[in-house]
């Protein structure tokens, strides 16, 4: 009669070995086979050595699936980068523009050096308007000006001071002179492109007119046409 069994062989140096024999052999009921007892069963059985627990695998760190859904950005076709605007300017003209002026004589027979002052006769303001489309950085319109005209101009909102400005001057005898000052103004269109979002741009136009920051201030002596004997920024 022929009978099944599975032997676990013996650990080596304490390590229980994976593998196990597969036995086949015959005997008869009750007969003792290399000290072990083989019944008569039609059974496979499991002889010879304990059998050796499974390794635990409950204190093995597996990875988990996050919980939150990974957000994902979709594609959107940018048209410009949010925030940012481009500045166009065209048809600028510039002036020097009278601020303060002063007539003074000298009628003696020598020259006469002293501090004369000129007073307000007009005031400049410089703005930055919007006669169509959306809103735009005043700022930057004043900026794209300072460097196209190569001028430093005031800010949108200033004036001209309203104070009278004195010159120090020497005059001839026997002449008249006009203490003068002034500014270089600018008078100019402007469009603009603001990108409100990715996809969405903004255009507007308008009108910008400033005033350097630089005072400019001369002297005329009048029976010598518009001849300066002085002039300074």
């Amino acid at each position: 009669m022929y009978h099944e069994g599975v032997i676990s062989p013996p650990s080596v140096d304490g390590v229980l070995s994976p593998h196990r024999i597969h036995l086949r052999q015959s005997f008869s009921p009750g007969e003792v086979k290399g000290g072990l007892i083989m019944r008569t069963s039609k059974r496979r059985i499991l002889v010879g050595a304990p059998t050796v627990p499974c390794i635990s695998l409950l204190n093995v760190a597996v990875p988990q699936a996050s919980a939150e859904p990974v957000a994902v950005e979709p594609y959107v076709n940018r048209l410009c980068e949010p925030g940012s605007s481009t500045i166009s300017l065209s048809g600028a003209v510039k002036a020097e523009k009278l601020t303060h002026a002063g007539r003074f004589v000298n009628s003696s027979s020598v020259a006469q050096t002293g501090t004369y002052a000129a007073s307000v006769v007009n005031t400049l303001t410089s703005s930055v308007t919007r006669t169509a489309g959306g809103t735009f950085e005043a700022a930057g319109v004043i900026a794209k000006l300072s460097v196209t005209s190569n001028v430093a101009f005031a800010s949108s909102g200033s004036k001209t001071t309203t104070v009278s400005q004195s010159m120090a001057v020497t005059m001839p005898p026997m002449t008249t002179f006009v203490l003068a000052a002034g500014r270089t103004a600018v008078d100019a269109s402007r469009s603009s492109n603001y990108c409100a979002s990715a996809t969405t741009i903004v255009k507007a136009s308008g009108k910008v007119s400033s005033f350097s920051t630089a005072q400019i201030m001369a002297v005329a002596q009048c029976n010598k046409g518009s001849s300066r004997l002085a002039h300074s920024r």
